[in-house]
């Protein structure tokens, strides 16, 4: 039989291919989060309860340090299960429709008006390059023998959402040089909400947050070394380059949702920061990170 005799029923065959997951290590973006119990991850690594994880690159870390490249502000609706596993049952990226198809309102209150949307909530997702505390790139070995960044992201919901929502505003309240030609208020405006949050290392370690059950863990967040304008803009390049990745990666209305993993869930992997230098723009090597 000829493949050819097959055509004529290429529309009625089983309408999926085989979907291999990716390799934690080999994502573009790769989850932050902070283990809930001790188990052992998908690279045979024991995570230690109540330390931070970097999915499929670094572990049980106290601290994780980033340079911010996106924020994304999105609608989910979740609901736990019998067996107690999150479900989200509708999503909306740009805020306006979700995958339900129904019509966001345009908060809270608005969406309380509708018994299914009334769950909905905000939740924060922040990405960045991944650095040491000096804002140094951490660098990974890729497929090609070759040195690349890292980059991370952490999701701000439930109790966490609130750590992260009051940290960004306090970059947007950070009083630093304009970079760009600010003749407005628009104009700062717009330098605040892009470029503020890429002047400084973020430093991320864990705090505690009040619940109806008692405290949980959440990020607790420092604004860390301020950047040389360098750096600043060579971020901004990055976070231009990455969009559709950061997109593709975040944006569940296409229905992939890898990274509900992340939380709830340490041997700890050391890392090379190379070497030692005063001088930060010597160690920021703008041909790797790219």
């Amino acid at each position: 039989m000829k493949k050819e005799d097959l055509m004529e029923l290429k529309d009625t065959g089983i309408p999926f291919s085989e979907q291999k997951q990716k390799d934690p290590s080999e994502e573009i973006f790769h989850s932050c989060y902070i283990s809930g119990r001790k188990r052992t991850n998908e690279l045979n690594i024991e995570e230690r309860s109540e330390m931070l994880q970097v999915r499929g690159i670094s572990f049980n870390l106290e601290e994780v340090n980033m340079i911010i490249m996106h924020v994304k502000d999105v609608l989910v609706n979740r609901y736990r299960d019998e067996g107690s596993k999150e479900r989200i049952v509708c999503f909306s990226f740009n805020r306006d429709k979700g995958t339900s198809e129904k019509k966001c309102g345009k908060n809270r209150a608005e969406r309380s008006k509708d018994s299914f949307c009334a769950p909905c909530r905000s939740e924060l997702i922040v990405s960045g390059l991944f650095t040491d505390k000096n804002g140094k790139p951490i660098l990974k070995e890729n497929e090609e023998g070759e040195n690349s960044p890292v980059f991370i992201f952490i999701r701000g919901k439930g109790v966490k959402y609130f750590p992260v929502s009051n940290y960004l505003n306090s970059l947007y309240l950070m009083e630093t040089d304009f970079i760009t030609d600010v003749t407005t208020s628009d104009d700062e405006d717009l330098e605040r909400k892009i470029l503020n949050n890429k002047k400084v290392v973020t430093n991320i370690t864990m705090g505690k947050g009040e619940t109806q059950h008692g405290e949980k863990d959440v990020f607790s967040f420092s604004i860390g070394k301020k950047l040389p304008k360098e750096v600043t803009l060579k971020i901004m390049e990055l976070s231009k380059k990455h969009l559709n990745d950061f997109v593709e990666k975040m944006n569940w209305s296409g229905g992939s949702k890898d990274d509900e993993k992340d939380e709830e869930d340490g041997k700890k992997e050391e890392i090379t920061y190379g070497k030692e230098d005063d001088d930060f723009l010597k160690d920021f090597d703008f041909e790797i990170i790219k």
